[in-house]
């Protein structure tokens, strides 16, 4: 079994811009270490909005640079609260 390991570290309030709803948005930052025995390093944030109950996942650095590292750290998860 590959080993996964996810630190937390930091969190705070902030803003950004969401590209779907063309807002700024209030809420929580997230950022997150990740270590991946097959991809390596990388760090993540994580922005939560409470107002919208949408948390995006953006990659935003790897110690590799292969063309699957860079496709990778162009793309961003939107998760949506259900209802």
């Amino acid at each position: 079994m590959k080993k996964l390991n996810i630190i937390l570290l930091k969190s705070q309030e902030g803003e950004w811009y969401d590209l779907g709803l063309r807002k700024l948005l209030q809420g929580i930052i997230y950022a997150y270490k990740v270590e991946d025995e097959t991809s390596g390093k990388w760090l993540f944030n994580v922005q939560y909005s409470e107002k919208t109950g949408k948390a995006s996942v953006k990659p935003i650095s790897t110690e590799k640079t292969t063309w699957l590292h860079d496709q990778i750290k162009r793309k961003t998860d939107v998760f949506q609260e259900s209802k």
